[in-house]
């Protein structure tokens, strides 16, 4: 069970250790999504190679218009669906105040659950699932497909890898710190998302 976000403030037992600024985001993933992980390593595998397909496939085809159709069909659906995915394992884990935020300034959208505290095994789980999932069947569509679907696959692929960037920051966060015991939780009235770790 996980502890309450009062239990997260005793300070003989927790200590906060990261804050990210939901409204700038961007600190927290520059610090963490270069660090080399054994995530950053398969997330940078798979954007290699998106990119070597795309590339190999569209030097074999003339098809300009599917630089215009793919960001589109990223941006309008396939985002949509990572969130909603990170969505369903937050509530597979129990959470329950599950929503969804668009910080139009930084251009970020992401998946809160207000007040729901959850371990680092869980949030590996959430953060990990869309890139995962999204990126296994971009795959698929790559290897199996032919012409202008291969190529298409291959390039909405890697547009979507490259929105996993924040995600990658988490992951790698976690992974730096997974000798320890990690906790996490949102707080949308005051735009913050913190973390802790258990000293005890």
């Amino acid at each position: 069970m996980n502890p309450s976000i009062k239990q997260l403030q005793d300070k003989n037992t927790f200590i906060e250790t990261e804050i990210i600024v939901q409204n700038e985001p961007m600190p927290f993933f520059k610090k963490y999504m270069n660090k080399l992980t054994s995530w950053s390593i398969c997330f940078y595998l798979i954007l290699i190679i998106f990119a070597g397909l795309f590339g190999l496939s569209f030097a074999n085809q003339d098809n300009t218009g599917i630089f215009a159709t793919a960001p589109f069909f990223v941006f309008l659906i396939i985002l949509p669906i990572h969130e909603i995915i990170h969505a369903i394992v937050y509530k597979l884990f129990g959470a329950k105040n599950v929503g969804f935020k668009i910080v139009w300034k930084q251009f970020v959208v992401y998946t809160y659950a207000n007040h729901d505290v959850v371990n680092s095994r869980q949030m590996k789980s959430i953060a990990s699932a869309p890139f995962i999932v999204i990126s296994t069947i971009f795959l698929l569509l790559t290897f199996l497909g032919e012409g202008e679907l291969r190529i298409f696959a291959s390039f909405a692929g890697l547009l979507h890898a490259l929105l996993c960037l924040g995600d990658l920051a988490i992951l790698n966060y976690l992974q730096i710190n997974k000798v320890k015991k990690v906790y996490t939780y949102d707080d949308q009235a005051k735009g913050m998302s913190y973390f802790f770790e258990s000293i005890r």
